[in-house]
């Protein structure tokens, strides 16, 4: 062999050596991308994750503020007198503060009122008056069917529909 053909054969050799180190590196340098790119989806992964913890935690909040911003009527007391067409039932709002009450009677021929009407404490008191032609009075055993609404303390409407059938305590009808 020449010495330039030693020289060329040095030379490969080298350039073959610096190409395996390249191509080792380079795969050094793919397994270290993906394991960044496994690491950042994990990443991803939990964010996504604790995102959709928290925006449950905010409904559940929002659920929990809501449902304790409703009144609830412990109906305490009534009497009737038919002879002066009247009925009256006393009541506690064992639920939260509530403004701008009022009452509707679905029942033909009976008039309703209810107080206070501007705003209702947690545990204030307050009536309802059912009002009634005479010959209505004969047969307090029909239902009353009522409704009273509010605003609750968030602003919102809430509304209930309620029976009373003769003297008994009103109850909430259920809607389905």
């Amino acid at each position: 062999m020449t010495p330039g053909e030693i020289i060329t054969a040095s030379i490969a050799g080298v350039a073959l050596i610096v190409a395996c180190l390249a191509r080792l590196d380079s795969k050094k340098s793919a397994d270290a991308a993906q394991k960044s790119a496994d690491a950042a989806q994990r990443s991803n992964d939990l964010l996504a994750r604790q995102l959709e913890l928290a925006m449950e935690e905010r409904k559940l909040k929002l659920q929990k503020e809501r449902s304790e911003s409703y009144p609830f009527f412990n109906w305490r007391s009534g009497s009737c007198a038919p002879a002066a067409g009247q009925c009256d039932w006393d009541f506690q709002n064992l639920g939260a503060i509530v403004t701008d009450l009022k009452i509707q009677s679905e029942t033909k021929g009976i008039s309703a009122s209810i107080s206070p009407t501007n705003a209702l404490l947690a545990n204030g008191q307050g009536k309802i008056i059912f009002g009634f032609k005479k010959m209505i009075s004969q047969n307090l055993a029909l239902p009353v069917v009522f409704t009273i609404s509010c605003l609750t303390k968030l602003g919102e409407q809430w509304t209930k529909r309620f029976q009373m059938v003769g003297a008994r305590f009103p109850e909430r009808i259920d809607e389905t």
